[in-house]
């Protein structure tokens, strides 16, 4: 239901602002820019369950879609279709607004307001998207600096040269792609019957949240060895490539 209300106040809103545009040209691009903006936010909500965030942002990569689209042929045929649908309904529809009563109506301005108050709430459609805006935009700090506007304390944190690890308990970290505890059911037993049986037998964590930041493969790999959230300015995983070493302490300075 969040989404939906979302989708539905975000729709009435663009509406509103298109109405204001007089110049009819104008109003046309506009009305398929925010159909586009809709549809792919749409897509995101069906795909992933979430409004577009960073990790959508992440692996938003149009070689990647267009050499999968034979798989997704009605997806893509529905949405093609539905962002033709909507840029008319936007045109027209505040084309209507912009001519009727309802434009010079004092609580259009508060409306509009609303509306975006609403879509900028935790998890809205704006705030996802400034988000992203955010981490993108990020100023460049000193360590010492990062660490403190984490809540941490840099007279605190061990750095790996301050880090001593000594001979003990044998650790074992297996990471496995694309794979989640729901293999491990009962549902999945023929996908992964020796994992389950681990499951069972071991300590098995299986009511721990993802992270925002580490909700994908690469990601979680990176937020689960050095506690942080891989969230960085760079695209898709191009920020792991050629790293050889970093300040954070993570698992590989232990093991």
């Amino acid at each position: 239901m969040f989404y939906l209300y979302q989708i539905t106040i975000c729709l009435i809103f663009l509406l509103f602002i298109l109405s204001k545009i007089k110049k009819n040209l104008l109003r046309k691009l506009f009305s398929i820019v925010a159909s586009f903006f809709l549809t792919i936010e749409i897509a995101a909500v069906y795909m992933t369950g979430k409004f577009i965030d960073y990790r959508f942002y992440n692996h938003m990569n149009l070689n990647d879609i267009a050499s999968q689209s034979f798989q997704f042929g009605a997806q893509v045929a529905a949405f093609s279709i539905l962002l033709v649908l909507m840029s008319i309904l936007f045109y027209l529809t505040s084309k209507k607004i912009s001519d009727s009563t309802l434009h010079h109506n004092r609580f259009f301005i508060p409306a509009v307001l609303t509306s975006f108050i609403l879509l900028s709430l935790s998890n809205g459609v704006f705030n996802e998207t400034y988000k992203i805006y955010e981490i993108l935009n990020a100023q460049e700090k000193g360590f010492n600096q990062a660490l403190t506007d984490v809540g941490i304390p840099p007279e605190k944190y061990i750095t790996p040269d301050q880090l001593i690890a000594e001979k003990g308990k044998n650790i074992i970290v297996i990471s496995i792609e694309s794979l989640e505890q729901g293999f491990l059911g009962k549902d999945f037993d023929n996908i992964a019957p020796n994992l389950s049986k681990l499951s069972t037998e071991w300590t098995f964590f299986n009511k721990m949240p993802v992270g925002y930041g580490g909700n994908w493969t690469a990601g979680s790999l990176y937020s689960y060895q050095v506690g942080m959230p891989a969230m960085f300015k760079g695209h898709s995983n191009e920020n792991f490539r050629g790293v050889t070493s970093v300040k954070l302490t993570g698992l590989g300075h232990i093991l």
